[in-house]
């Protein structure tokens, strides 16, 4: 091989090398997309506790059960005093008035003091696996109860005080429309 030929292969080589580089540097690179969407019509978002949700709870060896809604954060909070034993079940509706499908996710709950021997259950009531639009209402059973923590431990021997934080979780469906 001839210098000039050793040259042009050398040039060739570098281009190549530099092209790989570059191309590989571009498409590692984070693509950020900006940009505006229009929804023809109107559309809106409006998921809340139905007004006949604060109703009178059930209770059996409870007393002085609360409940409150707010309806913004579809956050409800739920109180009674116990007796060993007892229980108190409220139930709550949930309605959306908006015109944007909503499905729910699993309630969250919390516990506002200890609950050493008090637990707070939420079982759906009816059919809340379908999409939440229209005339669609979404019931839920929030039940506090007085119970041994596990097998092993007896029942307190006085009433106790608790208050449960319950979220209830909505999101946009995602496929389909309303």
């Amino acid at each position: 091989m001839n210098k000039k030929s050793k040259n042009a292969l050398l040039l060739v080589v570098i281009l190549a090398i530099v092209g790989i580089a570059v191309g590989y540097a571009a498409l590692s690179q984070e693509l950020v997309l900006t940009g505006t969407a229009t929804v023809k019509g109107s559309s809106d978002w409006n998921v809340h506790f139905a007004d006949e949700t604060k109703t009178t709870p059930s209770e059996v060896g409870a007393s002085n059960a609360t409940i409150s809604l707010d309806s913004s954060k579809l956050e409800g909070t739920f109180a009674a005093t116990l007796e060993p034993g007892g229980s108190v079940a409220y139930e709550v509706s949930i309605v959306n008035d908006g015109t944007i499908a909503a499905e729910a996710q699993a309630p969250v709950v919390e516990v506002e003091g200890e609950a050493n021997y008090a637990k707070c259950t939420v079982e759906e009531v009816g059919d809340t696996t379908s999409d939440l639009i229209g005339d669609t209402v979404h019931t839920y059973r929030v039940t506090l109860s007085c119970d041994a923590v596990d097998s092993t431990d007896d029942l307190p021997t006085t009433e106790v005080e608790e208050t449960f934080k319950v979220r209830f979780n909505y999101v946009q469906k995602t496929n389909g429309t309303n």
